[in-house]
């Protein structure tokens, strides 16, 4: 009896269940997978914006910084003073009895050779590629040979003064000038020669950013050297040849055009109609030789290439302005009243360092935009301060 109820209860006592417990499935596994990887990818993106922001904070400080040091010694050209050597303005004829002669310098060819010096200066002084700096034979690359005319004096018997022009038996003399460049063009080129007696070739790659760095690293702010406001992380060589260069926030060398004679870009304001302010008095070819373009205000250009390393931008590495001349055949036929032929009385070539370069076949431009989508992304001085 007792047998029968033990079994009784045992058939009564509840079995064990079996586990319900399992693992994650595929579909599982693969929904964390693809949540861990969206906010990863925020992640991501939120560090890469935050880097290339300060990246592109970093760059605008350092263009802004030497973009103050080139604008402060550009604009001060305007009332540079040039110490210049004149010949004898005198002389006298050989005619019996003979006669003393005089000469003056017309107030606008006066201005003309002013002008001339304060392009060369430029030129040697911001230089922004190496044949600023060195000739292609590895010399010091000096100021160019500069002439004038001057207009014959004399006076008659009574007295009276007799200004001549150019005619058969009294014509205009020419004359050259003897200027002394400043010393800043001696030290450029003696940090040349030091990089070359230590084994280096300055190569045209980066010339734009080495010449910043030679500008910068001779040039002072406040009494202190202007190099001290570029971070040391941001001065470098980058391709190796021994002269140091301005990097922007990415790490690559600025560009660097003095004379962007073909920049166009209305987002920062760039115009073509403001007069040269360097030519007060007008004394440029453009001004009085029919059908050439007058001279508009330049101003250098800085550029960073911006996140995708590409300028698209042409630089001035085509162009010799040391060499540039205004042919005499094209100074002027006499369309002009007011100045008449600006050939009479010159002789040779006549040196005139153009900034638009406007008798030279050199395409493209400097500071023409060769490739937008490239551009797009670029900071540049302009930009900046048409910001601020």
């Amino acid at each position: 009896m007792t047998f029968c109820v033990n079994e009784q209860a045992s058939r009564l006592e509840p079995k064990p269940r079996p586990s319900t417990r399992r693992g994650f499935t595929l579909v599982e596994i693969l929904v964390v997978i693809v949540i861990l990887g969206v906010m990863g990818g925020m992640v991501v993106t939120a560090v890469n914006g935050v880097t290339r922001s300060a990246r592109h904070a970093r760059t605008k400080m350092i263009i802004s910084a030497v973009d103050g040091v080139i604008q402060e010694q550009y604009d001060s050209y305007k009332y540079r003073p040039f110490p210049i050597v004149l010949p004898n303005f005198s002389r006298t004829t050989t005619g019996t009895p003979p006669v003393t002669l005089n000469y003056e310098v017309l107030a606008y060819e006066a201005a003309r050779v002013r002008l001339i010096m304060t392009r060369d200066s430029q030129r040697m002084e911001l230089p922004d590629k190496k044949l600023d700096v060195v000739t292609a034979g590895g010399t010091i690359q000096g100021p160019i040979g500069i002439t004038a005319v001057a207009n014959q004096i004399a006076e008659n018997s009574d007295g009276k003064v007799l200004r001549y022009f150019n005619d058969a038996s009294n014509p205009r003399w020419q004359f050259p000038v003897t200027w002394s460049p400043a010393r800043k063009v001696k030290t450029y080129y003696d940090r040349y020669q030091a990089n070359v007696s230590a084994g280096n070739t300055w190569t045209a790659q980066n010339e734009g950013a080495e010449c910043l760095y030679l500008i910068m690293a001779t040039s002072f702010v406040a009494g202190s050297p202007a190099i001290d406001s570029i971070p040391n992380s941001n001065i470098g060589d980058t391709d190796g040849d021994g002269m140091l260069e301005i990097l922007d926030g990415w790490g690559q060398p600025l560009l660097f055009v003095r004379w962007p004679a073909n920049y166009t870009d209305p987002t920062a304001g760039v115009q073509t109609t403001i007069p040269d302010e360097f030519d007060p008095f007008r004394s440029d070819f453009g001004y009085t030789v029919a059908g050439e373009t007058a001279p508009y205000s330049l101003r250098p250009l800085i550029v960073s290439a911006g996140s995708d390393g590409l300028f698209g931008i042409a630089t001035s590495a085509l162009v010799d302005y040391t060499t540039q001349s205004w042919p005499l055949t094209d100074m002027d036929t006499g369309s002009n009243t007011a100045v008449g032929n600006e050939n009479k009385g010159r002789t040779g070539t006549y040196s005139f360092p153009d900034p638009y370069v406007r008798k030279a076949a050199i395409t493209p431009l400097p500071g023409t935009i060769t490739n937008a989508t490239d551009a797009n992304d670029n900071v540049t001085n302009f930009a900046l301060q048409e910001s601020q």
